[in-house]
């Protein structure tokens, strides 16, 4: 049995200096360009560990906007009539190398569905999470959780909140 994360708020506490996820940009990202951002009120960043404050996995949510034209039709029926559509960017994530392959991604995912649907409902609207895919094979993870790629654009792919709150309905 795997251990589980720990996933919470970014805090003064928590040690990135060791994270590798084996994408140097990410890495980078972590140590430097992080502040910058969460000081810029651009993100809310989470950090997953495994019990101590050692850095395992993060992601970070922010808020952005999809135009409704791009969505496939099924999508448009359920979001609101608006022609930009608010939504929640799950924007970047990594894993470390060392629990890499154990499913803590999808874990981080769901961390991340979860609290966009509680913002949804209680301080910011917002009809879809975001993703935008780096590569073909984060595609294929995304669409393997549900997340469907925007015709025109496919590696920005969503996952309405109306199907998200179906997924957490048995929880609360």
């Amino acid at each position: 049995m795997r251990p589980a994360l720990r996933i919470e708020p970014l805090d003064a506490t928590h040690d990135r200096s060791r994270f590798d996820c084996a994408d140097e940009a990410i890495n980078a990202y972590l140590r430097a360009g992080l502040d910058r951002d969460v000081g810029r009120y651009g993100c809310i960043t989470y950090m997953a560990t495994l019990g101590d404050h050692t850095v395992v996995g993060f992601y970070t949510l922010s808020n952005a906007v999809v135009e409704k034209h791009r969505l496939t039709r099924s999508t448009r029926d359920r979001v609101p009539g608006y022609v930009s559509v608010p939504a929640t960017l799950l924007g970047r994530m990594g894993i470390d190398r060392s629990i890499a392959g154990r499913g803590y991604g999808t874990d981080l995912v769901i961390d991340a569905a979860h609290r966009a649907l509680v913002a949804a409902r209680s301080a910011s609207g917002s009809s879809l999470l975001v993703v935008d895919a780096k590569s073909d094979a984060l595609i294929g993870f995304y669409t393997r959780l549900g997340f469907a790629s925007l015709p025109d654009q496919p590696r920005r792919l969503v996952y309405p909140m109306l199907k998200i709150e179906q997924l957490f309905a048995h929880q609360e």
